[in-house]
């Protein structure tokens, strides 16, 4: 009786055996975007158009982190995520740890919230694969030792550039309708271009508000 109930039992974990060795099929990356950030298909192909290795990347390994990343760590609304995907898709190719180094160095640095921090970076995803501690600390150390600003007044100036881009957004639309997408991209970018060299020659904080201002009105 032993014996048969031990045959019995040998099918059984043969086949969990082999059910355990079917690989689970993998998730592509137009679904993760579909599912995840709630994108088209057309908003996908454009997000590939522009950055055509997303395409091969291992979702669960490489893509999903990075979205869990900004919807649960720094609390960034799918929506918000999805806009600067379709803006900038780089800020699903810069590696997790620099996007991690860079939300914490907002906060630290900057005084801000780990929400402000992934607004910032959805906004400026280039922030993501610059050296902070070599090209952004020192304009923060200028800001502070030079010009004598605290560190509140350094936080205030993300939330000024937010809370122009925030402003501007339905003005900006009606620009977009009466003047065409061409127009207003070609006046953004030439403001953004004179807004970033002014920067350079800045020597007061209030010329550094203004300009962060000015920057939210571009964007």
């Amino acid at each position: 009786d032993n014996n048969n109930d031990e045959t019995k039992e040998k099918p059984d974990d043969a086949t969990t055996t082999l059910s355990d060795d079917v690989p689970a099929e993998k998730v592509s990356f137009a679904s993760h975007c579909h599912a995840v950030l709630g994108m088209s298909g057309a908003d996908v192909d454009k997000v590939l158009c522009r950055e055509p290795k997303l395409a091969g990347y291992d979702v669960e390994r490489a893509v999903a982190p990075k979205t869990r990343f900004f919807t649960d760590a720094l609390g960034v609304p799918a929506e918000k995520l999805r806009a600067a995907v379709k803006r900038d898709p780089r800020i699903l190719v810069v590696s997790l740890a620099s996007l991690s180094s860079a939300a914490a160095w907002l906060e630290r640095t900057c005084g801000v919230t780990p929400g402000e921090a992934g607004a910032i970076l959805c906004r400026a995803p280039s922030l993501a694969w610059a050296d902070a501690e070599r090209n952004l600390t020192p304009t923060v150390d200028f800001l502070v030792d030079e010009l004598g600003v605290s560190q509140a007044q350094v936080s205030l100036l993300p939330a000024v550039f937010l809370m122009t881009k925030g402003v501007c957004a339905l003005p900006a639309g009606e620009a977009l309708h009466r003047h065409g997408p061409h127009r207003c991209l070609l006046w953004g970018t030439a403001a953004l271009v004179l807004a970033t060299a002014a920067y350079t020659q800045a020597s007061r904080y209030w010329h550094f508000v203004v300009l962060h201002a000015c920057f939210g009105v571009c964007y």
